[in-house]
C-alpha cells in the first residue's frame, strides 16, 4: 500500500464524520455542560480526533497531528466558557475540517498548509497559537511524511521468501501465560461471528453468486482474525487467518473467480477457523492436529504459487460474478476491519467477568484505543503491540463503504433478567386493571339503568302530586294586592310540590353526572387499550433481548454438511429458509445437537452415493432443506432431504428381533418410523465414524424432551426423508391453551398439543378394559384431566364423555386424548417459578397470574401421564364390549412399560376372550389390584419404577396373590435372567421371539382352562 493510499483514505475518513463533527460541536456550543447531551457530544468529538491524530502519527503526518491536538486545547477551553461565548466559537470548529480536507487533497500544497496553520491563530480560536508556534505548525505541514516503521517492515516483508511448511506451533491454539482476559473475552465476542462471515461469503464464492463486495469483505474478515488472535498471541488462529487473508487479496486486487480446487481449500480453511474458535469457547472439539496441519498447508501452498505467479493458468478467464451489479474499480484499502461490526452472540461466562449481553452490535472503532492501552499497559512482547498498532493504522481505509450502526450498550445478564421480571409483572398489573375497568363500565352502565329507572318513579311521583294538588286547590282563594285569584287562574304550589320538582331536577342531575362517567369510564378504557399496546410492544422488546437468529447457526450446519459428505463421499448442498427468525439463545444452544444428529444420518442413512444417484435418474448432488417457521410462540424445524427414504423393511426386522413388536403384527409405517428414535436402535450391521453406533436420534428425541417440544418422522420411499422439531421460541413466555377442568383453570402449552377437539368430536370405543377415542381413522387412549391431578372423577358415561372437551396431548411416540370440561381460551403468559418454598409438583412446570388475578397452573400432561397412575375412566354401562359375556370372563392384568407391546398384548389376550386390565408399571398394577382380581398376570422383566422381579416379589408376599400365575415375557434369554426370576416366584418364563399360540396356551394352562 502506497502513502497516497493512506492519505486518500483518511481524506475519505474526514468527509465522512465532517456531518457528525458538526453536529456533535452544535450540541457542545448550545447546551449547559451538566446536560447529559454535552457530556456525551464532548466524549464523541474528542475520540474522533484522537483517533485521526493516532492515524495521522502512523502516517508520519506530525502537522496534522499537532492541528489536532491544538483542536483538543480548543475543546478544553470551551468547557469552562460562557455559553455566548461558546456560540461564538462554534464557526472555528464548523472551518477547521475543510481546510484539512483542502490540505489532504494535494499534502505539497504551501498555500493550503499556510491557511490550515493561520487558522489556529485567529482571534476565533478559543485556544490561539502565537507567531512562533504557527510558523512550526506550517512547517511540521509542509514536511515530507514518513510511514511509520512497522507499516515498511510490513510491505519489505511481502518481498521475503514465504513460509511453505506448516508446522505443529503453527496451528497451536494454545494461550500465552501473560495473556490479557480483557483482551481474550474481546476475541471470543468478536471472532465467532467474524468466522460465520468469512464462511458466508466464501460460499457465495464458490456458488457463483459473490459481489466484489463480498471479496473485499472476506479478505477484511480473515485480516481482523488475523490481527485479533496476534494480539491475544493464538498462533493458529492468527497463520491460518494471515495466509488465508492473502490469497483473497490476490484475488480482490485481480477481480477473477478462483478455481474449484482453491475454493474447496479456503472453505477448509474457514471451517477450520470456525472449529478453532468453538473450541475455545468450550462447545466444539478442536480440529486434530493433522486435520488443521494438512488444511494450513494447502492454504499455504495456494499462497506461494499466487505470490509466485504460477496460478494464471488454472484461474477462471472470467471476471469476478457481480450478481447483476455494474463493475466498479475496487480499492485494495476499501474496508479493512476495524469499522466492521459485529454482532455479539456469544455470551462469555468461562472468565473472570460479569456475563454480559449485546443488545445489538460494537464498534471497535471505540474499543481499539482501550486495546492498545491495554496492551501498552500490561507491556504485552512488541510483535503483539506492533500488531495493534497495524490495527489502528488501517483504519482510514475502513471508511469508503461503511455502513453507520446504532449506538449500543453493554447491560449485565441479571439487569435483563429484572426487566424481563418487571415486564411480567405489568403485563400481570395491566390484566388486572382491564378487568377492573370491565367492573366499572358495568356498574356505569347499571347506574344509569338505576338512574332511568328513579327518573320514572319521581315522574309518577310529580303526576300524583300535581293531581291531587289541583283538586284539593281548587274552591281555595288568594289574595294578591286588591286582585283575589282562585286556583285556576295563578298556579299556586305546596311544599310537597314544590319538593317533588326539586328531587325530579336532581335526579336530571345525577343522570347526567352518571353520563359524564361512563364517558370517562370509555376513555379510560381506550387509555388502557393503548398501554396495553405499548406494554406488548416493551415485553416483546425485552424478550428480544434474549433471542437470537437461527441464521448463527448456518455456518456450523454447513461445515457438518461439508465435513460429512467428506467422509462418506456423498455430496450433499444445505438450503436454510428462515435464518431471520428469533430464538431464545439457551433454546438455540439446545438446538445444536438435534440438529448436527439429524443432517449427519441425513447424509450417512438417507442419501445415496453419486453413482446411485445417477441410476435414479436425480441429481448427482443431493438437496436438503432446512425450513424454520415460526407461529406464535412456536418454532417448528422442517428437515427433509432427497434421498431414498427409510428402509421399513429393515426396521421391522429390527424391531421384531428387539422383541418391540411381534412378527405378524400390524403396525403402520408412521408407527415404524419412530422406532428409530429409540436408544440403541439401529439398521446398521457395521457401526463406522458417522452413524450406526446406535446412537444419535435418540439424542434428537431426548432433547426436544428437556426442550419441552417433539419431535416426528415423515418419509416417502424413493423421495427423501422429512424430520419434524417443534418446540417453544422461549420458556420463559408461552402460548398456552386455558383449560378449566374441576372448578380450577389450568394452562397447557400449545406446543404440547397435537390438536383441541370439541366434545363429541369422535366416538368413545372399549378396547378391552381401557376406554379410547376414535377420531379420523385413529384411535387414542383417554384419561380425565381431573383423575390427572388428583380429583375424583366418577364413573364416566358416554354422555359425560361426549360432553367434555379433548386434547390431543403429544406422550413421547405416542398421542393421547385427554378429557376437559372446557377451552376457556388461548393467550400468551409470562410463567413464573413457584419459588423456592414450594417443592416440585409433578406434572407443574410453572404458573402464571391471569388479568382477574387468578393463578392458572402450566400442566406438563405429559409428564402427567407418564406417572403410575390407576384406572382412571371406568368403563360404563353404556359402553360395552362387543361380546356381552366378556365381562363374566376370568380376567388378565398385562404389566408392560412399552405402549405398543402393551396394545398388542391387550388386543391378543381381549380377542381370546378374557377381561384385561393393563399397567405401565409393577407400581401401577399393584394400584389396578385393590379392584381386580386377575386370573393370571403378563408383566415384562425391564420396567420403571418397579421392575417385573420386584412386582412378582411383591405378588409373593401377599396372601392374596401369592399363588397368583406370573407370567414373564421378555427379550432376556440368559440363564441368570431366568434363575433370578425363578427365585422371584415367576411361574413362566417367556422369551422373545414367541407366538402367540405358545403364550395363550400358557395362559390357558395357568388359569387351568376355566373360560
Amino acid at each position: 500500500m502506497q502513502m497516497s493510499d493512506f492519505i486518500e483514505a483518511l481524506r475519505t475518513e474526514i468527509e465522512e464524520v465532517r456531518a457528525d463533527l458538526a453536529g456533535w460541536i452544535a450540541t457542545i456550543c448550545s447546551v449547559a455542560p451538566e446536560d447529559l447531551a454535552f457530556g456525551d457530544a464532548l466524549d464523541l468529538y474528542v475520540s474522533q480526533i484522537e483517533r485521526t491524530a493516532s492515524t495521522c502519527g502512523m502516517l508520519g503526518l506530525r502537522g496534522l497531528e499537532s492541528c489536532c491536538a491544538q483542536v483538543q486545547e480548543c475543546l478544553v477551553v470551551i468547557v469552562g466558557i460562557k455559553a455566548e461565548e461558546r456560540s461564538a466559537a462554534q464557526a472555528f470548529f464548523d472551518i477547521w475540517p475543510d481546510l484539512v480536507l483542502a490540505y489532504l487533497a494535494d499534502i505539497t500544497n504551501f498555500e493550503s498548509a499556510e491557511h490550515l496553520a493561520e487558522h489556529f491563530s485567529q482571534p476565533s480560536c478559543p485556544a490561539p497559537v502565537d507567531a512562533e508556534h504557527n510558523l512550526e505548525l506550517i512547517i511540521e505541514l509542509t514536511a515530507e511524511p514518513v510511514l511509520a516503521a512497522y507499516l515498511r517492515a510490513e510491505a519489505e516483508a511481502e518481498e521475503l521468501e514465504r513460509p511453505r511448511v506448516a508446522t505443529d506451533e503453527d496451528i497451536s491454539l494454545a494461550l500465552p501465560s501473560d495473556v490479557d482476559r480483557g483482551v481474550y473475552e474481546a476475541l471470543l465476542q468478536e471472532a465467532p461471528t467474524q468466522a460465520a462471515e468469512l464462511s458466508a461469503y466464501i460460499r457465495n464464492i464458490v456458488d457463483g453468486e459473490a459481489t466484489d463486495e463480498d471479496m473485499a469483505a472476506a479478505k477484511r474478515i480473515a485480516h481482523s482474525l488475523k490481527g485479533s488472535a496476534n494480539i491475544v498471541g493464538i498462533r493458529g488462529i492468527a497463520t491460518l487467518g494471515h495466509h488465508t487473508e492473502d490469497i483473497l487479496e490476490w484475488f480482490e486486487q485481480n477481480r477473477t473467480r478462483p478455481p474449484l480446487a482453491l475454493t474447496n481449500a479456503l472453505l477448509d480453511a474457514a471451517a477450520c477457523l470456525e472449529q478453532m474458535i468453538g473450541s475455545l469457547l468450550g462447545i466444539e472439539d478442536a480440529p486434530t492436529q493433522t486435520q488443521a496441519k494438512e488444511i494450513l498447508q494447502s492454504v499455504l501452498d495456494w499462497a506461494s504459487r499466487i505470490h509466485s505467479g504460477n496460478i494464471e493458468d488454472e484461474i477462471d478467464a472470467a471476471p469476478l460474478a457481480l450478481a447483476g451489479l455494474e463493475a466498479s474499480c475496487l480499492v485494495s484499502t476499501e474496508i479493512t476491519a476495524l469499522d466492521a461490526t459485529f454482532a455479539i452472540e456469544t455470551e462469555i461466562t468461562d472468565l473472570d467477568t460479569t456475563p454480559l449481553i449485546q443488545a445489538e452490535n460494537v464498534d471497535l472503532n471505540t474499543t481499539l484505543p482501550v486495546l492498545i492501552e491495554t496492551a501498552h499497559r500490561n507491556e504485552m512482547p512488541r510483535v503483539l503491540t506492533e500488531t495493534v498498532k497495524e490495527e489502528e493504522a488501517s483504519l482510514p481505509s475502513n471508511v469508503t463503504n461503511q455502513v453507520p450502526v446504532a449506538p449500543t450498550i453493554r447491560v449485565p445478564v441479571t439487569t435483563m433478567d429484572e426487566l424481563f421480571r418487571l415486564t411480567g409483572e405489568l403485563s400481570v398489573k395491566i390484566g388486572q386493571l382491564t378487568e377492573q375497568v370491565k367492573q366499572t363500565q358495568q356498574r356505569t352502565n347499571g347506574l344509569l339503568r338505576q338512574s332511568l329507572k328513579v327518573q320514572q318513579r319521581i315522574f309518577d311521583l310529580e303526576n300524583l302530586v300535581d293531581i291531587r294538588g289541583l283538586a284539593n286547590l281548587r274552591d281555595t282563594r288568594t289574595s294578591h294586592g286588591d286582585q283575589i285569584f282562585d286556583a285556576l287562574e295563578m298556579e299556586q304550589y305546596t311544599e310537597l310540590q314544590s319538593n317533588t320538582r326539586a328531587l325530579t331536577e336532581e335526579a336530571a342531575d345525577t343522570r347526567e353526572f352518571s353520563r359524564r362517567i361512563e364517558e370517562d369510564v370509555a376513555q379510560m378504557g381506550a387509555v388502557l387499550q393503548q398501554t396495553q399496546r405499548v406494554q406488548r410492544e416493551l415485553q416483546y422488546m425485552a424478550m428480544t433481548t434474549r433471542m437470537s437468529p437461527v441464521g448463527s447457526l448456518a455456518p456450523r450446519l454447513h461445515r457438518n454438511i461439508r465435513q460429512t459428505s467428506q467422509q462418506t463421499g456423498k455430496k450433499a448442498k444445505l438450503i436454510i429458509e428462515g435464518e431471520d427468525i428469533l430464538i431464545d439463545g439457551d433454546m438455540l444452544n439446545n438446538l445444536v445437537d438435534p440438529l448436527l444428529h439429524i443432517l449427519r444420518n441425513a447424509i450417512d442413512h438417507g442419501i445415496e452415493t453419486p453413482d446411485e444417484r445417477t441410476r435414479a435418474e436425480k441429481p448427482e448432488v443431493s438437496t436438503i432443506h432446512l425450513v424454520f417457521s415460526r407461529r406464535g410462540q412456536t418454532v417448528t424445524v422442517r428437515c427433509r432431504d432427497d434421498g431414498h427414504g427409510l428402509d421399513y423393511s429393515a426396521i421391522r426386522h429390527k424391531a421384531i428381533e428387539r422383541g418391540l413388536m411381534q412378527a405378524g403384527q400390524d403396525v403402520s409405517e408412521e408407527e415404524l418410523s419412530r422406532f428409530i428414535l429409540l436408544p440403541g436402535f439401529s439398521t446398521r450391521e457395521r457401526t463406522n465414524e458417522i452413524s450406526g453406533r446406535g446412537v444419535g436420534l435418540d439424542v434428537v428425541r431426548d432433547r426436544l424432551l428437556v426442550m419441552k417440544g417433539m419431535v416426528e418422522v415423515r418419509s416417502e420411499f424413493g423421495k427423501g426423508c422429512e424430520f419434524l422439531l417443534r418446540f417453544q421460541a422461549s420458556l420463559v413466555a408461552q402460548h398456552a391453551l386455558l383449560i378449566e377442568s374441576s372448578d380450577q383453570i389450568f394452562a397447557v402449552p400449545s406446543y404440547a398439543l397435537d390438536q383441541a377437539l370439541p366434545p363429541a368430536a369422535g366416538e368413545f370405543v372399549s378396547i378391552g378394559s381401557e376406554i379410547n377415542l376414535r377420531y379420523q381413522k385413529r384411535t387414542y387412549p383417554v384419561k380425565a384431566l381431573s383423575a390427572l391431578i388428583g380429583y375424583d372423577s366418577g364413573v364416566m358415561t358416554s354422555e359425560i364423555m361426549n360432553s367434555k372437551s379433548v386434547l390431543l396431548v403429544h406422550v413421547d411416540l405416542d398421542i393421547h386424548a385427554v378429557l376437559v370440561d372446557r377451552i376457556v381460551d388461548g393467550r400468551d403468559l409470562i410463567l413464573k417459578d413457584p419459588g423456592r418454598y414450594v417443592k416440585k409438583i409433578n406434572g407443574v412446570g410453572g404458573i402464571a397470574i391471569l388479568g382477574d388475578g387468578t393463578v392458572a397452573p402450566l400442566l406438563d400432561l405429559a409428564e402427567l401421564l407418564r406417572l403410575p397412575m390407576p384406572q382412571l375412566i371406568e368403563t360404563a354401562p353404556s359402553i360395552t364390549s362387543d361380546d356381552p359375556v366378556t365381562s363374566a370372563r376370568r380376567g388378565i392384568l398385562v404389566v408392560d412399560d412399552s405402549l405398543s407391546v402393551r396394545k398388542s398384548l391387550v388386543q391378543l389376550v381381549s380377542d381370546a376372550g378374557y377381561n384385561v386390565k393393563a399397567a405401565k408399571d409393577g407400581l401401577e398394577a399393584i394400584t389396578l389390584l385393590k379392584n381386580f382380581t386377575p386370573g393370571v398376570i403378563l408383566t415384562d422383566l425391564e420396567m420403571p419404577n418397579m421392575n417385573g422381579l420386584e412386582f412378582t416379589s411383591h405378588l409373593r408376599a401377599r396372601p392374596d396373590t401369592r399363588e397368583l400365575p406370573v407370567i414373564m415375557i421378555t427379550s432376556r434369554s440368559m440363564d441368570k435372567h431366568r434363575k433370578q426370576a425363578e427365585l422371584a416366584g415367576v411361574s413362566v418364563y417367556m422369551t422373545k421371539p414367541y407366538t402367540d399360540t405358545d403364550l395363550l396356551g400358557h395362559i390357558h394352562s395357568a388359569i387351568g382352562g376355566v373360560q
